[in-house]
C-alpha cells in the first residue's frame, strides 16, 4: 500500500508555494524503485494533456518506509474548472508495480481555490466594443 500526506493536510497553494509532506509504502517485497511526481493534467472534452513538473526518485531501503518530500510549485498554470475542460494538479507516488499508485490532488491558484470559468454560449461570436463607438 502506498500513502501520501501533505503537511497539515493542506491541499490548496498559491503559485510558487511550497508543498511539503510524507510519502510512504508498506508492501510485501522491497520495491525496486519508488518515484514521486508533481504533475498537472487536463480532463474534459477534446484532447487531454498532462505535464510532469518535477520528479523525485526516493531512496528505497526496505519494504516499509516513510520519507518526507518538498516541491516548489511553478507560477502557472492555475487549477481551473470550465464547462468543457478542467486543469488539475496532483502529487503521485508510484512503484514499478502498475497497481501501486497513490495520488493526492491539490489546487494551485493565486486565490487559493480553483478558478471556476463562467458558462457561456460558445456558439455565438463575442462582440467587443471600443470607446470609439
Amino acid at each position: 500500500m502506498l500513502t501520501l500526506k501533505t503537511k497539515e493536510g493542506r491541499l490548496d497553494f498559491g503559485p510558487g508555494g511550497v508543498v511539503e509532506g510524507v510519502a510512504g509504502w508498506s508492501v510485501n517485497d522491497r520495491p525496486e524503485s519508488v518515484q514521486l511526481f508533481l504533475m498537472w493534467y487536463t480532463i474534459g472534452k477534446g484532447d487531454e494533456d498532462a505535464g510532469i513538473v518535477e520528479e523525485l526518485a526516493l531512496d528505497v531501503q526496505s519494504s516499509q518506509e516513510e520519507q518526507s518530500f518538498k516541491f516548489t510549485l511553478p507560477d502557472r498554470p492555475y487549477s481551473f474548472e470550465g464547462a468543457l475542460i478542467a486543469l488539475q494538479w496532483a502529487i503521485e507516488l508510484v512503484t514499478k508495480d502498475p497497481d501501486e499508485v497513490a495520488r493526492i490532488e491539490i489546487i494551485v491558484s493565486p486565490w487559493v481555490e480553483k478558478v471556476v470559468l463562467p458558462v457561456g454560449d460558445y456558439e455565438k461570436p463575442i462582440e467587443l466594443s471600443t470607446d470609439d463607438d
